[in-house]
């Protein structure tokens, strides 16, 4: 019974960092997104990257 509950507890931490893992990934994309956007705002024609998220932003 023990040995049961352990295994249980283990699959859940599992899963648990998991899906912690998955938020941070995220997070750190959606701050990636979001400093790459306010860039291109200062600098909108210099490179592309305006349009790029433009582009990106519609197929959304």
């Amino acid at each position: 019974m023990a040995l049961k509950m352990h295994t249980t507890v283990l699959l859940a931490y599992e899963k648990a960092s998991q899906a912690i893992a998955g938020c941070t990934a995220t997070a750190e994309k959606i701050y990636k997104d979001t400093v790459e956007f306010f860039d291109a705002l200062e600098r909108p024609r210099r490179s592309g990257r305006f349009e790029k998220f433009l582009r990106y932003a519609r197929l959304l």
